[in-house]
């Protein structure tokens, strides 16, 4: 309705103006070349306007053929380029779906160094990720370490190869790269437990392990028994280097995780009883005992007291199910000649 009304409107002044000028229109004559022209002065007006639109339509097609070659080459590299963006999804979908071989079949087929070059670092990602080629996928991701946004991942996920291949002093050069303290990843942080226990570096084990075991205590129910070795193996290398309190302290850490290693409580038990200190070794046994029975705890046991051999069976008798566990209350009372126990215990009158 408006661009009607503003036809109408221009249409009238357009009459308007030509009523005004046809009132004080005028003859005018041009000489050229010896000929004398006559024209009125509304006719030159006219013909002024045309040839101005003229002109103004005329330079405006020459500068859409002027830019035509451009237009068209941007087109074609939109279309092109939409081409490249739904190829690199449809790879990262296959990827998510779990369609690795299919993915990389795919992507395999892009060349990151030609006309996919802006999309390399996403080319190499998801190469690095699908191929199952050793040697290819450490290179593919050696190329993405320079990548801010993909740094992290791959070394990461170097670390961890060269971690597999025994190759620890390689590994850590990798992980420590990773910002830990910005972006708290559990694996990572576990895998860089597991490189300063393998490397002998005790002192950054202990700190990461109490983050690890602060920041993640309700996931690690899992891994009880790894960090318990893990201890273990620190107190051996204490002993080893003949700091047994250092020693001591490992081996109690190890037994919060794994109260019935029998590795553990030998090794623990044996420092102590080195030290006199066989009092401490009380409590440790009777738990491990009460929840794993063992005729080896009990030995342990025996050899840390100075008990009555009635009393220490007694005790022992008191901690489990001696029908449940009857032969090893067997060997506890004929280790200790307490013959009428093993009587009892024959007879099943326990």
């Amino acid at each position: 309705m408006i661009r009607f009304l503003t036809t109408i409107f221009f249409l009238a002044v357009s009459y308007l103006a030509i009523i005004a000028l046809s009132k004080y229109d005028t003859t005018l004559s041009i000489l050229l070349f010896d000929y004398k022209i006559e024209v009125s002065l509304f006719f030159v007006i006219l013909a002024f306007v045309v040839i101005l639109c003229i002109s103004a339509l005329g330079f405006r097609i020459i500068g859409v053929v002027l830019k035509a070659p451009y237009l068209i080459a941007s087109k074609l590299a939109g279309y092109k380029k939409n081409n490249h963006t739904n190829f690199i999804l449809d790879s990262y979908a296959n990827m998510v779906m779990g369609k690795s071989d299919v993915a990389y079949r795919t992507i395999a087929k892009l060349d990151s160094q030609g006309s996919y070059k802006e999309f390399a670092d996403h080319i190499n990602l998801l190469k690095a990720v699908s191929n199952q080629n050793s040697d290819k996928n450490t290179y593919l991701l050696h190329n993405l370490l320079s990548n801010k946004q993909y740094h992290d991942y791959a070394a990461k996920t170097l670390a961890k190869k060269l971690y597999e291949q025994g190759l620890y002093h390689q590994s850590l050069g990798f992980i420590e790269h990773i910002r830990i303290d910005s972006n708290i990843d559990r694996d990572t942080m576990y895998l860089l437990i597991l490189l300063y226990a393998n490397l002998n570096i005790w002192d950054n084990f202990t700190h990461y392990m109490d983050r690890y075991t602060g920041i993640f205590k309700d996931k690690i129910n899992a891994e009880h028994r790894e960090i318990a070795d893990l201890y273990l193996k620190g107190a051996k290398y204490y002993l080893a280097q003949g700091e047994e309190a250092e020693a001591v302290s490992f081996l109690e850490k190890s037994l919060e995780y794994d109260p019935i290693s029998m590795e553990t409580i030998e090794l623990l038990c044996t420092i102590n009883i080195s030290l006199g200190l066989n009092y401490q070794n009380l409590s440790i046994l009777e738990s491990a005992f009460k929840a794993f029975p063992s005729f080896e705890l009990f030995e342990l046991y025996y050899n840390s007291v100075s008990m009555s051999h009635e009393e220490i069976y007694t005790k022992f008798y008191n901690m489990a199910d001696a029908k449940r566990y009857k032969d090893i209350f067997l060997a506890i009372a004929a280790y200790l000649k307490l013959f009428d126990r093993v009587d009892s215990l024959l007879s099943c009158e326990i």
